[in-house]
């Protein structure tokens, strides 16, 4: 997954994204040895918060984003393989890049469901139409692994 760091900052993703924030901190907790305590809590959280997503139906690059940090690296390794559910995450994570047209070029109307805290400049406003087109690749090379 790819965030950028002048654009995606903490403040933008808590704004604009609760479940990625979610996952970001689940992935973070997971592998730093002072907060491995946290990780099963963060984890649950970000769990609970991909589904209301999907059940909800929230549309955005952040929910496909926290889909994939959930699904390839806040994964819980169930005791048996036929109770691992991230397949179902994948699957979500792939309908919506396509419903949400991931795969054309970005313009700026793309950005109108965004809040600010401050204007973007034009730099961080191409960095964050760039991060689209990463994330469709990652999806779509996700999908065949």
């Amino acid at each position: 997954m790819h965030l950028d760091p002048v654009v995606h900052t903490p403040a933008f993703l808590r704004l604009n994204s609760p479940f990625l924030t979610s996952a970001i901190a689940s992935v973070a907790a997971n592998y730093d040895t002072s907060s491995q305590h946290l990780a099963p809590g963060l984890t649950s959280h970000a769990y609970n918060l991909a589904n209301r997503a999907f059940a909800e139906g929230y549309k955005s690059l952040e929910v496909v984003q926290g889909y994939l940090a959930v699904i390839h690296w806040a994964a819980r390794f169930p005791p048996f393989w036929s109770e691992d559910r991230s397949w179902a995450f994948q699957g979500q994570a792939m309908r919506l890049a396509c419903e949400i047209r991931l795969d054309l070029p970005p313009n700026k109307d793309t950005l109108s469901s965004y809040r600010f805290t401050r204007q973007l400049t034009e730099e961080e406003t191409e960095r964050l139409l760039a991060c689209r087109g990463r994330t469709y690749l990652l999806v779509s090379l996700s999908e065949i692994a």
